[in-house]
């Protein structure tokens, strides 16, 4: 893209990249599922893919794998953010096969070095971050949410299997409240494997925002479009006469 957007390019990544004991992925390949893009101040691009972290340093001509951390379906990047220090942030996990591959890595080097910061108990699938933005270094607000995998045999709409906050940069972890429906269903409805989103406040670290899909036949569907908050306040953004939806985009 230039120009402000008037102008778009297709990046092409057909090239072999030589990774982890030889063996060989095409980036191609890995293009065909992009999960989340990321750049940080020194203009370098980072994009999740469905076989790992890849990079750019020339504004996309050309692109190299920066990070896998497992075969197959652990190598799915679900979700990507970087703090205003520059530290890197990748969740790990597959959004539609249920396989344990959730994770969360954090480079503070570029993407050279990777640490699995997962917090312990975590058995999931797909991985959804968020950071404080009015936070950084060893004081960063992380929040974490991990789908089940597979969804619990009590329900299927009760698909949070860990929920999780840091106050310093991934080191040690609490669990945060889930929130729930009328009857306990989860905020995600059983479709965390893509309603799954999370935003934190610029100013106040400890005010998450978590995106909520709406459906006539819950009790709480009244509001629609809501949003939660870890203050423990229902925010209501609007009551259009059509669902809002609460899918994330890259």
């Amino acid at each position: 893209m230039e120009n402000h957007g008037r102008r778009w390019y297709l990046e092409q990544a057909q090239q072999y990249h030589t990774y982890c004991g030889g063996s060989y992925t095409t980036l191609g390949g890995a293009f065909q599922n992009v999960q989340d893009i990321v750049v940080n101040a020194s203009g370098t691009v980072f994009a999740g893919t469905q076989y790992g972290m890849v990079k750019s340093t020339d504004g996309g001509v050309n692109w190299s794998f920066v990070h896998q951390p497992g075969t197959g379906y652990f190598n799915f990047v679900s979700d990507l953010e970087i703090g205003v220090d520059g530290v890197l942030y990748a969740g790990y996990g597959h959004l539609f096969v249920g396989n344990g591959s959730g994770k969360l890595y954090k480079s503070v080097d570029n993407g050279s070095t990777w640490t699995n910061i997962t917090p312990s108990g975590a058995n999931g699938s797909r991985v959804e971050i968020a950071l404080a933005p009015s936070t950084s270094g060893s004081s960063q607000v992380v929040y974490i949410a991990i789908r089940y995998d597979p969804p619990t045999s009590v329900s299927s709409a009760k698909d949070i299997q860990l929920f999780r906050k840091s106050t310093n940069a991934g080191s040690t972890w609490a669990s945060v409240t889930i929130p729930t429906y009328t009857g306990g269903d989860h905020f995600t409805g059983g479709q965390g494997w893509y309603d799954l989103i999370l935003a934190v406040h610029p100013t106040n670290s400890n005010f998450l925002y978590a995106g909520v899909p709406a459906s006539p036949a819950r009790s709480m569907a009244v509001l629609l479009g809501r949003m939660y908050s870890t203050t423990g306040i229902r925010i209501r953004t609007n009551t259009p006469s059509c669902s809002v939806r609460a899918h994330p985009m890259v």
